[in-house]
């Protein structure tokens, strides 16, 4: 095991107050030009999904099988071979991602598609796949009673890169589980730490960060993230918009989607607002005599947009049985015409607004 030295300052902010549900505030860098967080405990105990996996025939044990994490011959670390009896420890981990993987929270900088920072919350599990890296050069671990903290040099695979260098503090928190900090460097963890015990002794966070009871993901990107996506869509619609937030979740046995899009001019609201509902009408003439229409079109009368000076909002409500319904439905639609000809419905919308 070699050593890796993280400042007091990191120990000190990991140290500091418990994990917030569904979403610690404090972790998350206020000026971020985007944000994602997913309540996977949340998502994956949902009756919507539920229902849906069932009908869709997925079995969760299976899925867990095709993404438990791969550790295999052809890795490298730091450009040296993984000892074989590690290899054999890591087959044997006992760490379900479905379920001791409780939630992620990443954000970032525009025009960088790597993360700034990914913050897990895990259970105890984790600490098993610590202990097996700890003894592979190039793995670098300070175990502590509270905090650990581990360095993952490169990892590569058939000669490419898969993983730049990693910086992870591991905190234990509360009934048995555990937050994961992870950073590309150093620095970078250190000033996270910085921040976040800044953010818990003086909270200072906006106000999209709040996220309702039952809710199980939060996307938020600023216009310069969204200007660094290209021109294709749904940016193209969206590059003049100032700020976007989705939330999504369920609560008392009802699904729910809520999408804000804030611009600087109600002329690009009314445009949006204008080709989004567009869509909607023509969607449902075009899909009137399809054989899924019906299902489809009861998606879409579920949806609402409307819009307030320059914000325009579009809501999602449907019960949590319903479109577990209209999913089945769709599904045995999909069987049926799997072997045969389906004729597919395109809808195109062209525009000479350079705006858009």
């Amino acid at each position: 095991m070699n050593r890796f030295v993280c400042p007091a300052l990191a120990a000190t902010a990991l140290t500091t107050g418990a994990l917030g549900a569904p979403i610690d505030r404090a972790w998350v860098d206020p000026g971020a030009a985007w944000v994602i967080h997913v309540d996977l405990e949340g998502l994956l105990n949902s009756e919507g999904l539920a229902t849906m996996t069932e009908i869709a025939g997925i079995d969760m044990a299976e899925l867990e099988n095709e993404i438990h994490l791969d550790l295999h011959d052809e890795i490298k670390l730091d450009g040296k071979d993984v000892p074989e009896h590690v290899l054999e420890a890591w087959r044997n981990i006992d760490f379900r991602v479905t379920e001791d993987l409780k939630s992620i929270t990443a954000f970032g900088t525009a025009g960088k598609e790597a993360p700034e920072l990914i913050v897990l919350r895990t259970s105890e599990a984790v600490d098993e796949i610590i202990a097996t890296l700890d003894p592979i050069e190039g793995v670098n671990v300070a175990a502590g009673d509270q905090v650990s903290f581990v360095a993952l040099r490169a990892i590569t695979e058939g000669g490419e890169e898969a993983m730049p260098e990693q910086v992870l503090a591991i905190r234990k928190e509360p009934g048995d589980e555990r937050t994961i900090v992870i950073s590309e460097t150093t620095p970078g963890l250190i000033r996270a730490m910085d921040s976040y015990a800044r953010q818990k002794a003086n909270p200072n966070t906006p106000e999209w960060m709040s996220m309702r009871p039952g809710s199980y993901l939060l996307v938020h990107v600023t216009g310069e993230a969204i200007a660094q996506m290209g021109h294709d869509d749904p940016s193209r619609i969206l590059e003049k918009a100032r700020e976007v937030r989705i939330e999504a979740g369920e609560t008392a046995g009802e699904m729910y989607m809520d999408a804000m899009i804030e611009a600087d001019d109600v002329d690009i609201v009314n445009q949006i607002s204008a080709i989004a509902n567009g869509l909607m009408a023509m969607g449902r003439l075009a899909l009137s005599s399809e054989p899924e229409g019906e299902h489809i079109i009861s998606l879409i009368n579920g949806t609402r947009i409307t819009t307030q000076d320059t914000t325009m909002h579009v809501q999602f409500r449907m019960e949590a049985s319903k479109l577990a319904e209209t999913f089945r439905a769709l599904h045995e639609l999909d069987h049926d015409h799997e072997d045969g000809h389906h004729d597919e419905v395109e809808i195109r919308i062209t525009t000479d607004d350079e705006n858009l």
